[in-house]
């Protein structure tokens, strides 16, 4: 007998009860729980958004940015020729000699320049900012340290390892230097450049043996690829004085060494120096740190300098700094001539000066 209800034979245990019918949702009607009624004006809504934004994300604190703190011997060094206190006629000279090697390179040895002076003159400053203008990379010569640790296997020692101290030469090691880094360049390097080695730092070692010097120059004007300049800071002491000693007349001679020499920086130029420096001090980074010495103070650091301008900068450094005591100066005549130890010597004038304890 068949009938139009549909009979279950079983009840299943995960039967909840019938389900509810689906109901029909319009794509239009936004799923949230608090709606706004279609006829409220925009600015309600404008309002209610801009609550409802401002309660959900919380205000960020402004982070604190940490000052930056100036560095004196990069951000007052000189950056073009203009900036230099060297007289003009000697940085003109030291083109010359850079635009001669480049019309003959290659058809005569290496150039070498030999560049003298009292200390404090502007001699590294000098070949630096001129090579750099004419597109030189200056690859600069530094004493290494002396002792290699280094270990090898030994299994005649406990613990299969011997330690080992080794020292190179250090004329071995100045004449890697000049072959290798003239004529090889970095990975690093990204552009070509033509490169010049700067030596300031001569081994000692030549100054006991000046054959082995000149030995060196002849294997580099050989086999080097880079013109050499060498720094040499005059000194009283002859012993220790590298253009007495090792740039002979016949050394110069022989290897065609141009030697320019530098004076002590003029007055005028150590002005014109300082009053470069003190511009720069008025900056937003560099006057939370330094002040503008008064001038009386930059006149004492003028006349103590013997036309040093590495003490001039050293001394104005600490004249300039901000809640730092005043340096001590002490009357000395104008007309006075002050000697390399800074004492008065004779020729007395009438108007009064100062200068630096």
């Amino acid at each position: 007998m068949s009938s139009n209800k549909s009979k279950r034979w079983f009840t299943s245990a995960f039967d909840t009860g019938p389900s509810p019918a689906p109901v029909k949702r319009s794509d239009s009607v936004p799923l949230s729980t608090t709606t706004l009624p279609a006829t409220a004006p925009a600015t309600k809504r404008s309002k209610l958004s801009t609550r409802t934004s401002s309660f959900s994300q919380p205000k960020k604190e402004p982070v604190a940015t940490q000052s930056r703190v100036p560095d004196w011997s990069v951000d007052l060094a000189p950056k073009k020729l203009a900036d230099l206190a060297v007289h003009p006629k000697k940085l003109e000279e030291i083109q010359h000699w850079l635009k001669t090697y480049d019309r003959v390179k290659g058809t005569e040895p290496v150039a070498i320049l030999l560049i003298s002076g009292p200390p404090g003159c502007g001699k590294s400053t000098a070949i630096k900012i001129v090579t750099e203008e004419l597109g030189y990379e200056v690859t600069e010569w530094t004493t290494p340290v002396d002792v290699d640790m280094f270990f090898h296997d030994n299994y005649d020692f406990e613990g299969g390892r011997e330690e080992v101290t080794y020292r190179e030469n250090r004329k071995t090691q100045f004449e890697k230097f000049l072959y290798k880094s003239s004529r090889y360049c970095s990975i690093l390097e990204m552009d070509s450049k033509e490169k010049l080695l700067l030596v300031k730092d001569i081994p000692n070692v030549f100054l006991r043996d000046p054959e082995a010097f000149r030995s060196t120059l002849e294997t580099y004007q050989r086999l080097g690829a880079s013109p050499l300049v060498f720094i040499a800071t005059e000194t009283s002491n002859k012993k220790l004085d590298i253009v007495f000693n090792l740039f002979t007349p016949a050394v110069l001679n022989d290897f065609k060494v141009h030697h320019i020499t530098f004076n002590a920086v003029s007055t005028t130029l150590m002005k014109k120096a300082i009053k470069r420096l003190t511009s720069l001090m008025v900056g937003p980074e560099m006057s939370r740190q330094y002040r503008v010495p008064p001038q009386d103070m930059i006149d004492s650091v003028v006349l103590s300098s013997q036309g040093d301008l590495r003490s001039v900068t050293l001394n104005l450094h600490f004249a300039s700094l901000k809640n730092a005591p005043r340096l001590s100066t002490e009357q000395v005549n104008a007309g006075e001539v002050l000697n390399s130890s800074g004492v008065a010597t004779g020729g007395r004038g009438k108007k009064k000066e100062s200068k630096l304890k």
